[in-house]
């Protein structure tokens, strides 16, 4: 007999399979309303449901369903690829034991390290009012890359391997690896290295960035991402992936389920831009409805995971400002003028398998050896670094920096981040924020103005900001001037004219920032730089700024500290530094 025929069963037995329940108003519910005809003829006229009752009709469970399974028991059943108990922002009050899912022989499970420190493997896990199973038997939902033993003696025996291997050897195997099959310089290589270690241990720190790698077709870019597919934490790579997608994905345990590597990466809009400005946070999150048996609920799911991205072009438009800040951007180098040693892509081909086995031998035992080296040191308490550098640049580079605090190769890390952030301020000093910052600056000494002005206007503006309090603190610049030094910096023209030939000053094109409007760049001043909007003159409008707010900005602009360590705070109080 299917599910959704009830013909062979008895009225008590048809009750307790559509969940009847009479309710005080006289009123009965039922979870499958196409049988509500069938049971109202055998039921008292005061309990029969006229179509027409005021009683809304109930959610169709067929059309509805909770995405999550039950047991007997009625708890329901999760599917994680990797759980130790995260729920709270404190790490010391999580659970202690970190459960990774592999699959043995064909047979997927979780593993875990006992008090003893020996390797244990459980079918799922008993989480009080909840069954977590792994992710691999979810038929349904995308999946991760899986780490794969042939046997648990294979296990057990990489298991005692891992003991005396060091975060070092893990280092200098995974540069070898990118040195083989990525042809770029020394700083990209060293990056590309530690990122791919970084995402092992991701969940163990609070931030993290986002590498971007951008270039032409055929520079290559897209075997960067082959060789991280290959070798970082749990990847999933994808091209234009939804955001449904991602937060599945990513699915409601914990953060950090996985790397995600996202391909055509520069046309995000909308809810994947907003999944990249909050998931470099672990206390990223969205909150979406889900429809179920019970009605519509509310779940909370977390955007928190290492995020590879690749395209042709940086992230462009305003609402892309905060990602573009969280990113390190890698320019892929043509193939054409520097070869790598071996192309990933034949390497990867099936039918190539056989000539590359020592490569692919190479990458698969990296993957598991780290993650079996993950799980022995996951615990372990890392530094914190106190750095040189502040605010947005600190937080980029700080977790990875903790991460390799007592590796011998900490120095070259740091030397790659320096650059790295050196050429990220530099692209910072081009945007057309930064140029319109150091402009009106410009117009803060009321002596040395950087264009001819209308005297009659300048004398309108110094009139009006000398009749406020705080006039020795302020200075006033008219929209007009702005766009004038403006275009003759930038090279920008007035996109549009009106009949009579003039332009019209609501839009800019220039080769370098492409078309934009005025109000964009108003809108900066009047938020960003803390301007305040004047009406000068009957058509004249401008801004008054603070000269204070404007001289730091344009010397966080200009910054250009040099990338060290201070010092290390280690847990026990004891402190080394100097670096």
């Amino acid at each position: 007999m299917s599910d959704d025929s009830y013909d062979d069963l008895s009225d008590e037995e048809f009750k307790k399979k559509v969940n009847y329940k009479e309710n005080p108003d006289g009123s009965v519910e039922f979870n499958d309303l196409s049988k509500i005809a069938d049971l109202s003829a055998d039921l008292p006229e005061s309990e029969s449901r006229d179509k027409k009752s005021e009683s809304k009709p109930k959610p169709n469970p067929k059309k509805y369903k909770n995405k999550n399974k039950e047991d007997e028991d009625g708890r329901p059943i999760f599917y994680a690829n990797k759980f130790n108990g995260y729920n709270i922002s404190d790490f010391e009050l999580a659970r202690k034991t970190l459960y990774e899912s592999v699959i043995i022989g064909r047979q997927s499970c979780y593993i875990y390290q006992r008090d003893n420190g020996e390797l244990d493997i459980i079918d799922e896990i008993d989480d009080f009012d909840r069954r977590i199973q792994p992710s691999s038997r979810h038929s349904r939902q995308a999946k991760a890359r899986t780490f794969d033993f042939t046997s648990k003696e294979e296990l057990e025996k990489m298991w005692q391997d891992v003991d005396s291997m060091t975060i070092d050897d893990f280092y200098e195997d995974i540069k070898s690896i990118f040195s083989k099959y990525i042809a770029a310089n020394d700083d990209v290589i060293v990056f590309l290295s530690a990122t791919t270690i970084f995402t092992y241990f991701i969940d163990r720190f609070d931030i993290v960035y986002y590498p971007f790698i951008i270039g032409e077709h055929g520079s290559g870019k897209t075997a960067i991402l082959d060789v991280m597919d290959e070798t970082a934490y749990r990847t999933m790579m994808s091209s234009s992936q939804s955001e449904a997608a991602v937060y599945n994905s990513l699915g409601y345990i914990e953060p950090a389920q996985q790397t995600m590597l996202l391909d055509e990466a520069h046309i995000a809009k909308g809810g994947m831009l907003e999944i990249l400005k909050s998931g470099y946070d672990k206390k990223g999150k969205v909150h979406r409805v889900q429809d179920t048996t019970s009605g519509r609920i509310v779940i909370e799911q977390s955007t928190f995971c290492m995020k590879i991205l690749i395209g042709d072009r940086h992230f462009e438009g305003e609402a892309a400002k905060p990602v573009n800040d969280r990113c390190f951007e890698i320019k892929a180098s043509p193939t054409k003028i520097k070869p790598p040693m071996l192309y990933i892509k034949d390497v990867l081909r099936t039918k190539n398998a056989i000539y590359y086995q020592n490569e692919l031998a190479e990458m698969s035992n990296f993957r598991r050896y780290m993650l079996l080296y993950r799980i022995k040191h996951y615990h372990k308490n890392f530094p914190k670094a106190e750095l040189s550098v502040y605010n947005r640049d600190r937080e980029l580079v700080q977790s990875v920096i903790e991460l390799f605090h007592d590796s011998i190769h900490l120095n070259e890390i740091i030397s790659s981040l320096a650059n790295l952030l050196n050429e990220k301020r530099h692209r910072k000093n081009e945007t057309k924020d930064a140029i319109l910052c150091k402009i009106i600056k410009q117009f803060s000494d009321i002596n040395n103005y950087p264009c001819d002005v209308d005297l009659r206007l300048k004398a309108k503006i110094i009139e009006k900001v000398n009749s406020r309090i705080d006039k020795d603190e302020v200075f006033g610049v008219a929209n007009e001037w702005i766009w004038t030094v403006f275009m003759e910096e930038t090279g920008a023209q007035w996109k549009f004219q009106d009949k009579d030939g003039l332009p019209k000053k609501t839009m800019m094109t220039s080769d370098d920032y492409g078309e934009f409007a005025t109000n964009a760049l108003t809108n900066i001043m009047g938020g960003k730089f803390g301007g305040i909007r004047d009406k000068f003159t009957r058509i004249e409008r401008g801004f008054i700024f603070s000269k204070k707010m404007i001289d730091n900005l344009v010397e966080s602009y200009a910054t250009n500290d040099n990338l060290s360590i201070i010092k290390f705070h280690y847990p026990d109080k004891t402190e080394t530094g100097d670096s």
